[in-house]
């Protein structure tokens, strides 16, 4: 790890805390046979868009239908329809069959939210009432009931003489979206699947076992099994799942500070797939931590030096095991230990909890893009003599991790954690008593 350049940070340092608009102006396509004279007309005409029900992402056809009194037929009639272009994914129409029986054509063109259009033709030829245009539109796939309305409506007679009309809105029927259920959020140490972290503790030898948690706040040991027999020399630092199979990997560290991951899999999340080494010997290096800081979708490796410096290797590959890139995340913090990653304030960054040789604890809230920036810190503990964070898992499903405490006598606690940004204590409870020669070593 000498590649890595230090540089020195304080562990407490403050942090200081209608319409889109068209290139040119519109002129009415009746302009052409017309000029609307204010006041004069031989009848009130009337345009009406039927109704009609669609589903999302699906087409309906709709027809404008022409009403007109005797003697105040048009000859050419143009008309705007305004709707939500949210809910409208396309639009076209066609010249429905009163247009056609008097051998009209129709011309539309159309902007966001709008689409005008005139029926007309170079006969002498009258619009009688009927089905003036059929209007085809496709929803969008998240379409909900909407209305088309009918506006700027214009007619003239084959003299080009205006005629006053009015427009009959229509709406489109959608059935109300079916809700998308989230999927469940990862729970970082189930090994079961069954939405609690389970507990892995390791015996002095080396022997390692899995409790498998349960209950309403993940506080009930439903079972447990061997996850490995003596291995001298070696610790279980952390668990995450590296290949992304959803059950969590075991993440072990030799004495000489070389790192190997066994993939685990099986029903229970507890057979061993493969290993594979993620690092060589690291003199005065400890993996501190597991967590995905980058967002990625691979945990990223936390190291420690003896002078409390802090390194995050960011990882990836298919398996998670090739080293990207590393980045300095803390200078040397004398008497200052990493103790878990985990997400206090939901940011979607890990946040750094530290603990002191006094048993302080303080959490360091992270941020930026690749999750290396310290944003502020906050104390989560007192001291605590005698006592040691082992783990940050998320036991109580509040969406805030919660605080693993183990004393010497082996006892295990739990401080289930919560507020705003996760550091407020809302209770505690025993998860195991006295267990001499056991530690937890990951949860």
């Amino acid at each position: 790890m000498a590649v890595f350049l230090r540089r020195s940070t304080s562990l407490h340092t403050d942090i200081p805390e209608k319409r889109l608009p068209r290139p040119l102006p519109r002129v009415p396509l009746l302009a052409l046979l017309f000029t609307v004279v204010t006041g004069v007309a031989f009848g009130q005409d009337a345009l009406a868009l039927s109704s009609g029900a669609a589903t999302q992402g699906g087409t309906i056809a709709l027809s404008l239908s022409l009403t007109s009194p005797a003697g105040s037929e048009p000859a050419a009639i143009q008309w705007t329809l305004t709707y939500d272009a949210g809910e409208v994914a396309s639009i076209a129409a066609v010249a429905g069959a009163s247009a056609s029986a008097a051998d009209e054509t129709i011309v539309c063109y159309s902007s966001a939210g709008s689409y005008t259009c005139m029926v007309a033709g170079m006969n002498d030829a009258i619009i009688q009432n009927g089905v003036v245009a059929v209007i085809n539109l496709t929803m969008a796939s998240s379409a909900a009931t909407t209305t088309v309305s009918v506006t700027e409506v214009a007619g003239a007679t084959a003299a080009a003489d205006p005629i006053s009309m009015t427009g009959t809105s229509g709406t489109i029927t959608l059935p109300a979206a079916a809700a998308v259920a989230a999927a469940p959020a990862e729970v970082i140490g189930d090994f079961d699947g069954n939405g609690h972290p389970d507990l892995v503790w390791q015996n002095s030898n080396g022997t390692a076992v899995l409790w498998y948690m349960g209950g309403a706040d993940g506080s009930t040991n439903l079972s447990s099994t061997y996850l490995s027999g003596p291995e001298p020399g070696w610790h279980i630092v952390a668990v995450a799942d590296l290949d992304g199979n959803g059950h969590p990997d075991l993440i072990w560290q030799y004495t000489d500070g070389s790192v190997v991951v066994w993939y685990m899999g099986g029903a229970g999340g507890s057979t061993l797939l493969s290993y594979k080494y993620l690092s060589g010997p690291e003199p005065g290096w400890r993996l501190a931590a597991v967590a995905d800081l980058d967002g990625n979708g691979h945990p990223d490796l936390i190291w420690q030096y003896t002078d409390g410096s802090v390194v995050v290797w960011y990882m990836g590959g298919t398996d998670g095991s090739t080293l990207l890139s590393w980045k300095y995340l803390s200078g040397p913090e004398p008497g200052w230990l990493v103790k878990a990653a985990a997400d206090l304030d939901g940011n979607g960054h890990p946040d750094l909890i530290w603990q002191y040789t006094d048993g302080s604890l303080t959490g360091w809230y992270m941020g930026g893009t690749d999750g290396s920036t310290l944003l502020s810190w906050k104390y989560l503990s007192g001291p605590e003599p005698g006592w040691l964070v082992v783990a940050a898992a998320e036991l109580a499903g509040n969406g805030h991790p919660d605080l693993i405490w183990q004393y010497i006598d082996g006892s295990v606690v739990v401080w289930y954690m919560g507020g705003t940004d996760g550091s407020t204590l809302l209770s505690s409870k025993y998860l195991a008593g006295p267990t001499p020669g056991w530690i937890v070593a990951a949860m």
